[in-house]
């Protein structure tokens, strides 16, 4: 039998640090590739209007992407099939906006994320998640507590990228960027349309901000807190 989730106090460090929320996990002492949380029910954008309380995030063209640190500084980067990057071979920038981030050292961590597909976008990661915390695998631990980490281990980014000229995500450092909750921003119908209109974007993914994280035992996992909200493609019709 698995043990139960812990509750520990977490503490962001670095400038600035201040006291996370008590999360829920379990040990995660040796490396082991995880499977990320994967959505999987789909929903029209005609929906959207009706569909509250969740965070909405923007869905991007990527290669999804698990960033893991090991205590020895090493960065390994996995799809979320547990495999390397066959297109892929990290940049010194990216190595560099990846230890930026205000990390404990000598532990492990593990962020989810995706790799954008444009060729000029080609080495600028996004960040959305943090499933594992000083050794710490965040089992139990609901998704606004780990995105509010994430943002605190971000150092709480205010200015947006200005590559796009859309405003697509908040600047991090030079390859790294963190996902903006728009749930704040106006009508979802509207953003959704503004949202359908970009190159590189498909689309929304809806989180439940309680939705408590399972373990990624299968490819398909943690579907039950996540919606998709598609733009409409060749490939993809309502």
């Amino acid at each position: 039998m698995s043990p139960e989730p812990e509750s520990h106090e977490l503490r962001a460090t670095g400038d600035g640090s201040r006291d996370a929320r008590a999360l829920p996990g379990v040990p995660y002492r040796a490396f082991r590739p995880l499977y990320p949380p994967r959505p999987e029910a789909r929903v029209s954008p005609a929906s959207l209007p009706r569909l509250r309380g969740f965070i909405i995030q923007l869905k991007y063209d990527d290669i999804r992407t698990v960033v893991y640190f090991h205590p020895d500084s090493k960065i390994t980067l996995l799809t979320r099939q547990r495999e390397a990057l066959a297109s892929y071979a990290m940049t010194d920038a990216m190595r560099a906006s990846l230890h930026s981030l205000r990390l404990p050292k000598n532990e492990f961590h593990v962020l989810d994320g995706g790799l954008l597909r444009q060729s000029s976008r080609r080495d600028r990661l996004v960040l959305w998640d943090i499933l594992v915390y000083r050794s710490r695998y965040l089992v139990g631990s609901t998704y606004r507590a780990r995105f509010e980490l994430l943002h605190a281990l971000a150092g709480h980014p205010r200015q947006h990228e200005t590559e796009t000229g859309h405003r697509l995500a908040l600047r991090i450092a030079p390859s790294l960027w963190l996902a903006e909750d728009l749930s704040g921003a106006g009508d979802p119908l509207k953003l959704f349309k503004w949202a359908a209109s970009l190159d590189g974007i498909e689309g929304f993914v809806l989180k439940d901000p309680n939705g408590k994280l399972e373990r990624g035992l299968h490819e398909r996992n943690n579907g039950s807190w996540q919606l998709r909200v598609r733009k409409p493609s060749a490939n993809y019709l309502f």
